[in-house]
């Protein structure tokens, strides 16, 4: 029988698992179903060393609790910040043996701006392209650079979450998508792989006018 980390990496990798592998982007009713809240930072804040350090490792137990009776197969690390997300990281493969594969937020690439930016971005467009691709290149070099980090603390999968269109198509046009984006995209995915790691796509909205650039990108999986 294969563990949740066998049979996610089967699937990512177009193998045939010995049975279907589950996650979510976040589990967002911890609350309602098991009577307590996933931890955040901001639970952290005015705590001793000591206590950060036990509901680090009660968090830990939690999450393999959660993820255990909800037969999922990879466990989501967000909310936390990088140092604590890998602790969280070693405590969890520790006490789980290695059975659940671990994944983090991993983009570092333009996504749908929110209505206060659109505006701006649109002008950006005409106005300063030349200062997009250079915001472009450095967040990508950023995302690369901390992945490899979390890669190093046992962080095996990357979710790339930013989204690139609306329910009519993408926030540019294909043409732009390919220029701003897709460059960046496929850098950061091979970074990953280069690792040994792997890299799960996420955007909603109507993908299909950039599909084939996601997929020449290179992820294990595209997730929308």
């Amino acid at each position: 029988m294969m563990t949740d980390r066998e049979r996610a990496i089967a699937a990512l990798t177009c193998k045939i698992p010995d049975r279907i592998p589950t996650f979510e982007l976040e589990y967002q009713l911890a609350g309602e179903v098991f009577g307590k809240e996933i931890l955040k930072e901001d639970d952290l804040k005015g705590k001793t060393q000591k206590e950060i350090d036990y509901l680090l490792e009660d968090n830990a137990e939690f999450l393999i609790k959660i993820y255990s009776e909800m037969e999922h197969s990879i466990i989501p690390l967000h909310w936390l910040s990088e140092e604590h997300i890998k602790k969280t990281a070693k405590l969890i493969n520790e006490k789980s043996h290695y059975n659940f594969l671990l994944t983090h937020h991993g983009d570092g690439t333009f996504a749908l701006p929110d209505g206060e930016k659109m505006y701006d971005f649109a002008y950006r467009t005409m106005d300063d392209w030349q200062g997009l691709l250079a915001e472009a290149r450095k967040m990508a070099d950023g995302a690369i650079e901390k992945n490899k980090r979390l890669f190093d603390a046992g962080i095996e999968s990357f979710i790339l979450c930013c989204d690139y269109c609306y329910n009519m198509g993408p926030f540019v046009s294909p043409k732009m998508f390919r220029e701003l984006i897709t460059p960046y995209l496929t850098d950061i995915i091979s970074e990953i792989h280069k690792m040994g790691g792997y890299a799960i796509k996420h955007t909603d909205g109507d993908i299909m006018p950039i599909l084939d650039q996601l997929i020449a990108a290179g992820p294990a999986a595209i997730h929308s």
